[in-house]
């Protein structure tokens, strides 16, 4: 009886921090995916208000002029590098997919056939009737590979091609982020209670 009661006690407070996880996550995804171009925009204005302080004393520009200039500045050259940084990652990855059966077809099939026609004569030497069913199942074990290799290329290529319907609403996001980092960076101070 006592274990019973262990066993349905366990139960009881895994099913009970299993719903408290899957709720604090759940709030945490509809919550924060909202408020991440403003959690960036507000890190991006605090690590520019020591350029803006100093721009400010050294030429006098106004707040909100400097704080606009400044954060343009910024996410063009953040922008910049992320393209410069993902064009180049998605290239290679398009370009390695796309290679990947005439990889297969060149390099790997042949030395597959090599490696199985050296392991088919050792084993036909041991055991001939293993060698020939052995060397019957290998056609299709390397017509299934190829295949398995065609899909997986074709998937990528198709997965990162995929990837370009996704940049209106991250457009959106971005543009949420730069107008909320120059706000921010212009009322920093009063923001803060500084």
């Amino acid at each position: 009886m006592q274990t019973h009661d262990k066993h349905r006690n366990f139960l009881i407070h895994f099913a009970y921090w299993a719903s408290v996880t899957i709720i604090i996550l759940a709030f945490l995804y509809f919550l924060l995916k909202p408020l991440v171009p403003f959690i960036i925009a507000f890190s991006v204005a605090a690590v520019l208000q020591p350029v803006m302080r100093w721009c400010q004393k050294r030429w006098k520009i106004a707040e909100g002029v400097l704080a606009a200039g400044l954060t343009v500045l910024c996410y063009t050259l953040l922008v910049g590098l992320v393209l410069l940084l993902l064009i180049g990652l998605f290239t290679a990855l398009i370009d390695w997919a796309s290679g990947l059966p005439e990889l297969f077809t060149g390099t790997v099939s042949p030395w597959i056939e090599k490696s199985s026609s050296d392991a088919l004569s050792f084993l036909s030497r041991l055991d001939p009737q293993m060698g020939a069913y052995v060397q019957d199942m290998l056609p299709d074990a390397l017509a299934s590979l190829g295949s398995t290799v065609m899909d997986f290329s074709v998937s990528l290529v198709s997965w990162a091609s995929s990837v370009g319907t996704k940049l209106p609403g991250a457009m959106l996001a971005a543009v949420i982020c730069v107008i909320a980092t120059a706000f921010l960076a212009s009322d920093y101070d009063h923001i803060m209670g500084v």
